[in-house]
């Protein structure tokens, strides 16, 4: 550190670095984020945050996962009580909020990453999607009241899932308030 900034006595948290992360990532975006400029929010030498994580990729990855995982169990889990539809209704309202708490989150953080560290921040992507995707197939799996005929030919549980999900997330870009024609006709189609 320089010009007479002051240095904690003792190393920061991952914790703390995480959040020092995220936060300049939503006051600066993407670009804001550096080794550097985390150390400098956090109080510490650089040299502690390669304690935690060895690149400023691992860094945003971590960061880019702590945000995924807040997104779907900040609130608690989806308690299955309202079946397939209940469950769409909540990912909904939890894509909703994250995208409030974390403006720009969904459409930005791929930018974050250098052209070395793409691959890392597309497996990131790839494991909360497809935790999303499990999650739905688990709450169609769980609902009793489906009635299982309807799984024939193309409509596998699988493509009634990917259907949602891509539905859920044009919903979101478009900025919509709410996913109840989608939920009707899920409903429709399964009971």
């Amino acid at each position: 550190m320089t010009g007479g900034e002051a240095m904690k006595p003792e190393a920061t948290s991952r914790g703390e670095i995480l959040a020092a992360a995220r936060a300049l990532a939503a006051e600066s975006g993407p670009g804001g984020v550096s080794m550097r400029a985390v150390a400098r929010r956090c109080g510490v030498a650089v040299g502690s945050l390669y304690h935690y994580f060895p690149s400023k990729g691992a860094l945003i990855a971590a960061a880019v996962e702590q945000t995924w995982r807040e997104i779907f169990h900040g609130a608690g889990g989806f308690s299955g009580e309202e079946g397939f539809p209940g469950c769409i209704a909540w990912l909904y309202a939890r894509l909703r909020q994250g995208a409030r708490d974390n403006p720009d989150f969904f459409t930005t953080h791929p930018a974050a990453f250098s052209a070395q560290e793409r691959e890392q921040g597309r497996r990131v992507m790839e494991q909360a999607l497809s935790h999303v995707r499990q999650g739905l197939l688990a709450a169609l799996a769980d609902d009793a009241a489906v009635d299982d005929s309807r799984f024939h030919g193309a409509l596998t549980r699988e493509a009634l899932v990917d259907f949602v999900f891509t539905h859920l997330i044009a919903l979101l870009a478009r900025g919509e308030q709410s996913c109840t024609l989608l939920i009707e006709v899920v409903r429709r189609l399964l009971y």
